[in-house]
């Protein structure tokens, strides 16, 4: 994810935007849940990290979610998907993202016909992997502003009608969807009817994405640290930013908040395994359960310099 990426010599505000009051309401409905009991799941976009994993059996022993950026490009067949709910343990999930033809061809969103053709062909094919798939997340591009609102809505619906056993999160990237840092009140609502959830996007650059509304009691987060490959540890700034989303986690849990899916990203991706490893270590210190850290991880290789 290179979102929001800035040049790390450029700093920004690190902290989170405050808890919109709508999001308060809207989980205070349900029950509450102690630190102990709030399902917490990490997950990385990619299976394949270097000095860490390989394979998909390898990244689901430490991780217990995955951001199934592929999906993007590609829908597998339903075998294909079989195979890797297979490999995986039993509470692993897949968070699977909308192909392209779904998302960033929002020209053809009143196409209602072909729309529902391409939505079947995703849901059939994805659905292979059963109950391990936990939910869907929709990325709209930033050329879809609010003035779509009424095209996102029917979209919304029309994907409902095919697809209601799994969550659907949806991520904005338009400036104009926000306002003071939240999402506008038009779009959460619209996302409230519709059963959606939305995607807390926590990248540097773009700290109007990083907002405080929840329209489903579910926590979907997308985390771009700043740590590279030619760093001797993980950056102060990016286990800084990291502390503060466990103290917003805590917040929202005696709120009513029912689960998070936390996914990490970095440039290259190298440091991503040590960063879950420092959060899982901080959120068990802070009273939560989430799965204990097993992996293991070879830093890279200190660089030398050719001069």
């Amino acid at each position: 994810m290179d979102f929001g990426a800035l040049p790390r010599t450029r700093g920004f505000d690190r902290t989170l935007a405050p808890i919109h009051p709508g999001t308060r309401t809207l989980l205070g409905r349900g029950d509450f849940l102690s630190a102990e009991t709030l399902t917490i799941r990490l997950g990385a976009p990619q299976w394949t990290i270097p000095g860490f994993s390989r394979t998909l059996v390898d990244y689901a022993r430490s991780f217990e979610a995955i951001e199934l950026n592929t999906a993007f490009y590609r829908v597998p067949t339903f075998d294909a998907a079989r195979v890797w709910a297979e490999e995986t343990p039993v509470d692993f999930r897949f968070f699977v993202k909308m192909h392209q033809e779904l998302s960033h061809e929002f020209t053809v969103w009143g196409n209602r016909a072909l729309m529902a053709e391409r939505m079947r062909a995703f849901v059939e094919g994805w659905r292979g992997l059963g109950e391990k798939w936990g939910g869907s997340f929709l990325q709209l591009p930033p050329a879809l502003g609010r003035d779509r609102l009424g095209l996102l809505e029917g979209w919304l619906a029309l994907y409902r009608e095919l697809d209601t056993a799994r969550p659907l999160f949806v991520e904005f990237r338009a400036e104009d969807w926000f306002e003071s840092r939240q999402l506008r009140r038009e779009a959460a609502r619209m996302l409230v009817a519709a059963g959606a959830g939305t995607v807390c996007t926590d990248t540097p650059g773009r700290r109007d994405a990083c907002h405080g509304t929840l329209t489903s009691p579910s926590l979907f987060v997308r985390f771009l640290g700043q740590s590279l490959e030619t760093d001797a540890e993980p950056l102060g700034v990016d286990r800084e930013r990291l502390e503060g989303w466990i103290d917003r986690i805590e917040e929202l849990r005696a709120s009513g908040l029912r689960e998070v899916d936390f996914f990490l990203h970095t440039t290259d991706q190298v440091w991503v395994p040590e960063l879950a490893r420092i959060f899982i270590e901080r959120l068990a210190d802070r009273g939560f359960r989430p799965r204990p850290w097993v992996g293991r991880f070879e830093p890279p290789a200190p660089q030398l310099s050719l001069f």
